[in-house]
């Protein structure tokens, strides 16, 4: 029988259950708790901030510092072409106007284009770490300083990673993370938000929790109208085992993106994943372009058969269904979408698998 081998899954470091049993035995199983606390901890010391306030999810997170940067309908938020839907979907939930810029060769917001996309009705911009690598922070950073404009960076996908020994997620006004099964460590579903103002904390931990008031007799008093996007004290028990092995699960993602690196770079019109001594990649997964001329179905197909998954790159935003019609050319974003493919890097993965995938993908693309 062939193995499977899954673009992802969890791995556990072993206290998971041990900390599941304590939370279990504190009666504290719903969205407050020791563990709440100490994921919250443990999350602004990995992005350099000193606040961190977990939620439910990472869309949670993204839809929580949008309400609290006040974002309303009308609003001119500038967005990668090629992204994950999700901080796209929160934005125009919120009724504002999604403005798609093209990448650079980081697979991230062009800075140069986004400066020509600024215009006096821009009131933010929405920067992206695809895939763990990060998005030239400190001059969108800049663009956005020199015009009073906010900046959400939406760190999904990259928590642990750095541009020029700075941690992502410490850049922008807010930042947002997610801790899906799928990420490099997980509470199962969950999310975080992350800020250096303090003010902002306060506010996005009131909007988390349905804005109650403070004190018993101001408890059912209500100042605003929030959400109830807490984190399960049972699930931030999974997140701070998780956690707690960061480095380990990073160091392990990046041994098998150098590895991957050595099989594949061969292959002649085969684009591997950027990277430069400049940034520390957190690979939350490990994508390539397919050659030219390869149909990206029959070859995803071909690994199938072999008991390999894969999973296409996200589609752009300024052709999805969902979006409305807009003007504009998006060409290294299209390339990505049309030739971008992802090979399994969970952590923990053997070089025998890694070797296993590099000569199917090898043999796929001869066929």
């Amino acid at each position: 029988m062939i193995k499977h081998l899954p673009v992802a899954r969890p791995y556990f470091f072993g206290k998971e259950h041990e900390y599941i049993d304590q939370a279990l035995h504190s009666m504290q199983i719903s969205g407050a708790g020791a563990f709440v606390d100490r994921m919250e901890d443990l999350i602004a010391k990995a992005a350099a901030t000193p606040h961190a306030i977990v939620v439910s999810s990472g869309t949670a997170a993204l839809d929580l510092a949008f309400e609290a940067l006040g974002v309303k309908p009308g609003d001119e938020v500038i967005v990668p072409d090629f992204t994950m839907f999700a901080p796209v979907a929160a934005l125009l939930r919120r009724g504002a106007v999604v403005v798609p810029v093209d990448i650079d060769a980081t697979w991230n917001l062009d800075p140069g284009r986004v400066a020509e996309a600024l215009t006096a009705r821009t009131k933010g911009i929405l920067m992206v770490h695809t895939y763990g690598h990060p998005a030239d922070a400190t001059r969108i950073c800049e663009l956005a300083r020199q015009r009073g404009i906010w900046v959400v960076e939406d760190a999904a996908e990259a928590l642990g990673a750095k541009l020029g020994g700075r941690a992502v997620g410490s850049f922008g006004n807010v930042a947002t993370f997610s801790f899906y099964a799928n990420k490099v460590v997980t509470s199962g579903e969950g999310g975080a938000v992350v800020t250096r103002d303090s003010r902002l904390a306060a506010r996005l931990r009131a909007l988390r929790n349905l804005c109650f008031g403070d004190g018993w007799a101001q408890r059912f008093v209500h100042d605003g109208i929030g959400f109830n996007f807490r984190l399960s004290n049972v699930l931030a028990a999974i997140g701070c085992a998780q956690l707690e092995h960061l480095d380990t699960a990073l160091a392990s993602k990046r041994r098998t993106a150098v590895y991957y690196r050595e099989r594949l770079s061969r292959i002649r019109g085969l684009i591997l994943p950027p990277d430069s001594s400049r940034v520390l990649h957190s690979y939350w997964v490990f994508g390539v372009l397919l050659p030219h001329g390869h149909d990206r179905s029959e070859v995803a197909a071909r690994l199938a058969e072999a008991g390999i998954d894969t999973r296409p790159f996200f589609h752009p935003v300024h052709s999805q269904p969902c979006v409305p019609a807009m003007q504009g050319a998006f060409p290294n974003s299209d390339m990505l979408a049309e030739r971008g493919i992802y090979l399994p890097s969970f952590v923990g993965i053997s070089k025998q698998d890694i070797d296993r995938v590099s000569d199917a993908l090898k043999k796929a693309l001869a066929a």
